[in-house]
């Protein structure tokens, strides 16, 4: 198995930063997590922790990740995102309506769930490409995607004025924290993801020019991970709400945008330490395929757990939501690798 998992790994066909295939697995497994303690009866706090960053790490290693170029122009970097993530999350979303549409009465009520069926509403949703008000219930997860292409060409427009523009970009951070705390009093949702694309663009541009600055970030001094560790614990703690950035649920906007940032980096720190391990950057390389897969096997767990959930306790509904997110990451893996053999295109890939 190691020896199937170092040969994928050998065969990248780019060059890749090792610790940031592990964090990419941290934001990945966070995010599972999430969902896999959605229905637990004892867990707020640790849903409130950890929504408090998983979506935001996702997004900072985006923006990591994100490769400007100057010679592309906006139309043909348009289609790049396009055909890499909104062909998947088309693709998907309506594969996925089929089984929602024949199994939603059985599954509604052992989920305590209203999963009341209008097929008409469900493809206008598809198109409008928000999970808001539960919006895509046949694959919640799906709203990332067109949250993430909306928010790569505003992304792309800011660094390309800026590079191009601007000499000093010290005010950009804050700047674009400001936008962010502006655009959250929008009294209408748009689609595909702009009202996320401009409350959390800060993460994806934070995290663009976090690689100018990541050596100096990057500490081992168990005083520095402390200090991130007690800011998004207080962050996190004295914010009155659970964050929920599909409904757009912020609860004190700075004190979310801390918790996200500190928590974030702590992560990454702690991936840097870890700094290569084939299984996590295995893992790491196939985000896209897990976000897409992940719910539907969380869910069958979730159906055959739910009636005992009522007489666990804390520990013991976390420590199954662990092992859920796991057995979902792996099955997830295997239904992307059987995806790139058959086409590639449908997880992003060329």
């Amino acid at each position: 198995m190691i020896k199937y998992l170092k040969l994928l790994n050998d065969n990248s066909q780019e060059d890749r930063i090792h610790y940031i295939d592990i964090t990419r697995t941290f934001a990945i497994f966070f995010i599972v997590l999430v969902h896999a303690l959605g229905y637990c009866e004892h867990c707020d706090i640790i849903l409130k922790l950890i929504a408090s960053f998983d979506v935001p790490l996702f997004f900072i290693i985006s923006g990591f990740v994100y490769q400007y170029k100057s010679d592309i122009d906006i139309f043909n970097y348009i289609k790049k995102k396009f055909k890499r993530i909104m062909i998947p999350y088309f693709v998907w979303v309506f594969l996925f309506l089929i089984p929602y549409v024949i199994f939603a009465d059985f599954v509604g009520p052992i989920l305590h769930k209203n999963y009341d069926i209008n097929v008409v509403k469900s493809i206008m949703d598809i198109f409008f490409g928000v999970g808001y008000k539960n919006a895509l219930k046949q694959n919640t997860p799906l709203w990332i995607l067109p949250a993430l292409f909306t928010m790569s060409i505003l992304c792309y427009i800011i660094i390309k004025y800026l590079n191009e523009h601007l000499k000093s970009k010290t005010f950009i951070l804050p700047a674009i924290i400001l936008v962010g705390y502006v655009s959250t009093y929008m009294p209408v949702i748009l689609p595909w993801g702009i009202n996320t694309a401009l409350n959390l663009g800060m993460f994806f541009i934070f995290g663009y020019y976090l690689r100018n600055y990541l050596p100096s970030l990057l500490n081992n001094n168990n005083i520095f991970y402390l200090i991130l560790l007690i800011i998004g614990l207080i962050s996190m703690y004295f914010n009155p709400q659970r964050i929920s950035y599909k409904e757009y649920n912020y609860g004190i906007f700075i004190l979310a945008i801390l918790s996200g940032l500190s928590f974030s980096l702590l992560i990454i720190n702690i991936s840097k330490l870890i700094n290569t391990n084939i299984v996590l950057e295995y893992i790491g390389k196939n985000t896209m395929g897990i976000l897409i897969f992940h719910k539907v096997f969380v869910l069958v767990f979730q159906i055959c757990l739910m009636p005992y959930f009522n007489n666990f306790n804390t520990m013991i509904e976390l420590l199954i939501s662990v092992i859920v997110a796991l057995i979902a990451i792996i099955l997830s893996l295997i239904f992307t690798e059987i995806t790139r053999k058959i086409c590639p295109t449908l997880i992003g890939e060329k």
